[in-house]
């Protein structure tokens, strides 16, 4: 089952992982996948900042939120969507953002649990 999110309507399909993240670096001249993500968090903390403080959302802001909905839907489908449309879709339904960001959350890789080495035996000393 592919992820949708609905814009303006009609179910569009959206995918992140790596492909959405190169694509999303590409754009924000991020030279890797790790810098590219840490470039959205600090973007998601900006962003509830500003609405803690009643503050208006930044340019900065809305412009990654835009790039990170177009790199989703772009590594799905093909699509005909414009920057700019985007930002005006987040700004307009912001209670979208929480759909999209648990998409690109769950499409983080996933830390390996580590080996828990049993204990070693003790011996009783010898007396």
């Amino acid at each position: 089952m592919k992820d949708t999110i609905n814009i303006d309507g009609t179910e569009y399909p959206i995918r992140f992982g790596y492909g959405a993240i190169r694509m999303l670096g590409a754009t924000l001249n991020a030279p890797g996948y790790d810098t590219t993500v840490k470039r959205v968090i600090d973007i998601l903390k900006q962003l509830t900042l500003a609405e803690k403080e009643g503050q208006g959302i930044p340019f900065e802001v809305t412009d990654t939120l835009g790039y990170l909905l177009l790199a989703g839907l772009d590594n799905a489908a093909e699509n005909d969507f414009e920057h700019t449309a985007l930002c005006d879709f987040v700004l307009k339904n912001p209670e979208s953002l929480k759909k999209v960001f648990e998409l690109f959350m769950e499409a983080m890789p996933k830390a390996r649990p580590e080996k828990k080495s049993l204990p070693k035996k003790r011996r009783p000393a010898k007396k």
